[in-house]
């Protein structure tokens, strides 16, 4: 698909997204923290997953998020978000801050978004990495940039980062040797004639969690469950399907029964 007319799709998912199953109900407001990400990238990502899920649930769901973490902590404690989908690392944060509950935890699916640092003829090792230009997308994922970094400290090399406009950017600057290695997904080299080498690489398989604040019904909350259920336990994988898969989901409490939350 044309790169300009997969944008303004995306656009337009981001604007529409997703068309309610009832006419009445309004849709639930999914905000997904943005971690250094722009809107574009996380709608890319997160929008293929809360399809499923509306289909799966009945229930219609609207892609949320903020322009960085300051707003989108205010937005969260305005109430704007039915559904907040995080890290980790913010789980154990806002949990407590904003009296959070436990849903579901997600992960990438095998194999997804494969990170490599590559670099060019005439590098052997990552210790001759030491004190040079690292190439970076400047929009690149917070989680992919923390990764490379945590890689350089374990392996004791020190190196400064550039922020270059696209892939392809990289890797031509990479060949013409302006920057000593680059941060790419592997799937780009598969697309390129030029010869790199991979120093290093991800699997890049990360958890989120999804949490609900206390105002949200059981009703919901049950269906939501059930949903994330069946779509952990579903096999049945198109080329549509997201990249992102159900980890672990929440037990539904039945009437009558006590739950710790």
């Amino acid at each position: 698909m044309n790169r300009s007319l997969h944008f303004f799709l995306v656009l337009g998912l981001i604007a529409l997204f997703v068309p309610a199953l009832s006419a009445t109900a309004a849709p639930l407001k999914i905000g997904i923290s943005p971690n250094g990400e722009n809107s574009i990238s996380l709608a890319e990502f997160w929008i293929p997953f809360l399809e499923e899920l509306e289909t799966k649930s009945g229930i219609a769901l609207r892609f949320a998020t903020a322009p960085d973490l300051l707003e989108f902590n205010q937005r969260l404690t305005a109430g704007e978000y039915d559904l907040v989908i995080t890290d980790q690392y913010l789980f154990t944060i806002f949990r407590k801050k904003h009296q959070l509950s436990y849903l579901a935890e997600l992960t990438t699916s095998q194999g997804s978004n494969e990170m490599a640092l590559v670099t060019g003829p005439g590098i052997a090792g990552i210790a001759e990495l030491e004190g040079g230009l690292l190439a970076v997308k400047q929009d690149e994922k917070a989680v992919n940039v923390k990764a490379l970094d945590q890689f350089l400290s374990a392996s004791g090399v020190t190196a400064l980062r550039d922020n270059l406009l696209s892939y392809d950017k990289i890797l031509q600057s990479i060949s013409e040797k302006l920057h000593v290695a680059g941060l790419v997904p592997v799937t780009e080299l598969d697309q390129n004639d030029e010869q790199f080498s991979i120093l290093w690489r991800t699997s890049n398989k990360h958890s989120y969690i999804i949490t609900y604040p206390q105002a949200t019904s059981r009703q919901v909350r049950d269906r939501l469950t059930e949903a994330l259920d069946s779509m952990m336990t579903d096999s049945q994988k198109t080329e549509q399907a997201s990249q992102v898969e159900v980890k672990s989901v929440r037990d539904i409490v039945r009437t009558g029964e006590k739950t710790s939350e």
